[in-house]
């Protein structure tokens, strides 16, 4: 058994609907109470029954009023938890009047869901505190949740949110199976799937503010990775393929015109120059990479100092790429782009540029204006990369 506790979440502004939420609850509850004693039936609530959620009765407005009822004390107080733990910082992130109506309308979703799937009578605010789990889980997915673990042993432990949150909507597609578990599970899946859903919506839409470890900006980051991976790959097998020609005793077709002459270095220009190309001849190009480094940092200003060969500069470039090391990969793209603007893989390197600028280097204006001449002359997934990233700058 995990029982939630609290979260590591800071919030900018105290709660006051999610305490309002769960005084209603309780004063509800008392109504039940004595409604219940005084009908002198067994599992009954007197006159409060007109309330409950049941199909057989149509009365519509039972998807909301029974969203504030609870069966018992047990069952009010694990709801009221759940609640206590994950709605602030929800509501925090919502603003106070949008989470109230988000809150009500998850609960209607998730009566809605039950009525569908199951058709039984159900009571309990679990599918709306379900719809706000659903949101921390997309809104807030590494944020630590405390858990007191009743499992061999007992501890509190501090765990991300998607593991308390993912173990919850799993044991609720495994309860789904089980007749007379007095759970109903249909209303929580339909809560989880509104909490989430909705929020993934407003993120795309930018409705809410995204933040770098919301679910959305995560996913977003995956596939933008798998676009800069593939990209990577096909630089790779290009440069291989240059390289590779040569070493079969022939010249690789020329592409576009060589650049000027390089002018007289000095001895130091030459002697770090010198290094970078004993290593890639040697297909060291890690040590290359780190050469090229110190090349740039020491000779940058020396005109055409840090400009290789055509499949050396792509080689460095793309190797700086794979190891993280965007601001010396941005500039030995920068430098193979001066060189050779009308080279088959500058279109490539200009959206590979952009992204590096958009996502590293923070400089959004040369980004646009890479991304704007390379998206008319890439295709497949460097367009679409292309295209979403001028999109996402504006």
């Amino acid at each position: 058994m995990l029982i939630p506790l609290g979260t590591e979440r800071s919030r900018e502004r105290p709660s006051v609907v999610t305490p309002a939420l769960m005084v209603a609850c309780l004063l509800v509850y008392v109504a039940q109470v004595a409604a219940a004693r005084g009908a002198g039936q067994e599992h009954s609530f007197g006159f409060m029954d007109q309330f409950i959620l049941d199909p057989n009765m149509g009365r519509w407005w039972t998807l909301l009023t029974s969203m504030f009822m609870h069966a018992d004390v047990l069952h009010l107080a694990g709801n009221m938890l759940f609640l206590w733990v994950f709605g602030p910082s929800v509501e925090d992130k919502f603003g106070r009047v949008w989470y109230l109506l988000f809150y009500l309308t998850a609960g209607i979703a998730s009566g809605g869901a039950h009525l569908a799937m199951h058709g039984g009578p159900a009571l309990g605010a679990s599918g709306a505190i379900a719809g706000v789990t659903g949101a921390f889980l997309v809104l807030f997915p590494w944020t630590h949740v405390r858990v007191l673990v009743f499992f061999f042993m007992i501890g509190v432990w501090s765990i991300p949110s998607w593991w308390l949150i993912g173990f919850a909507i799993v044991r609720d597609f495994l309860g789904i199976g089980i007749a007379e578990s007095g759970i109903a599970h249909w209303a929580h899946l339909g809560g989880y799937g509104f909490g989430i859903l909705l929020s993934m919506v407003l993120l795309w839409t930018k409705a809410l503010p995204r933040e770098p470890y919301d679910l959305f900006t995560i996913s977003r980051q995956a596939k933008r990775r798998a676009a800069m991976r593939e990209a990577h790959r096909i630089h790779e097998q290009r440069v291989a393929k240059a390289v590779g020609g040569r070493r079969g005793g022939r010249a690789a077709a020329p592409v576009v015109a060589a650049p000027d002459p390089a002018p007289a270095f000095s001895p130091a220009v030459r002697q770090a120059r010198a290094a970078v190309a004993d290593h890639l001849s040697a297909m060291d190009t890690p040590a290359a990479a780190s050469a090229y480094k110190r090349l740039i940092d020491e000779h940058l200003a020396v005109p055409g100092a840090v400009l290789m060969g055509r499949t050396q500069q792509l080689t460095l470039a793309n190797a700086l790429f794979a190891a993280g090391d965007h601001q010396t990969a941005a500039r030995a793209y920068e430098a193979f782009l001066d060189a050779y603007p009308h080279d088959r893989e500058a279109p490539s390197i200009r959206v590979m540029l952009g992204l590096i600028n958009a996502r590293f280097l923070n400089d959004p204006v040369r980004a646009k204006a890479l991304l704007g001449q390379a998206v008319e002359q890439v295709s497949g997934e460097q367009r679409e990369l292309a295209e979403e990233l001028l999109a996402e700058l504006g």
